[in-house]
């Protein structure tokens, strides 16, 4: 009995020091996507992911779609609905290693 355990604790200990001399660490921080928006008139509509965060890592992307078709890119997008409405808005981030994160939203795309 004694042997198993001590064998079992040494493969342990093994195990441990291949992952360790590997370059193990811990596990990665991926990206936070989070958005705001203001209407800047009634159907203009601006978005800010300046809330996003990139873990451990740089976010490099900001995609969006707004629910009617259409998209963009970047930070900070304004985007001009066509008709009053709810749409879902979504916005994907993307960190240097191509993590993604995604956040979705309804958004009033007419009065409020």
């Amino acid at each position: 009995m004694r042997t198993r355990i001590h064998l079992a604790a040494l493969y342990l200990i093994m195990l441990l020091l291949t992952l360790l001399s590997a370059g193990c660490s811990a596990p990665a921080v991926g990206p936070r996507a989070e958005f705001t928006w203001t209407h800047e008139t009634t159907f203009d509509v601006l978005f800010e992911a300046t809330a996003s965060d990139g873990g451990d890592s740089v976010l490099i992307a900001w995609e969006w779609t707004f629910g009617d078709g259409e998209s963009a890119s970047g930070e900070v997008v304004s985007h001009t609905f066509a008709a009053p409405g709810d749409y879902t808005v979504k916005l994907t981030v993307i960190d240097e290693r191509g993590f993604k994160a995604i956040s979705l939203a309804m958004s009033p795309g007419g009065e409020v």
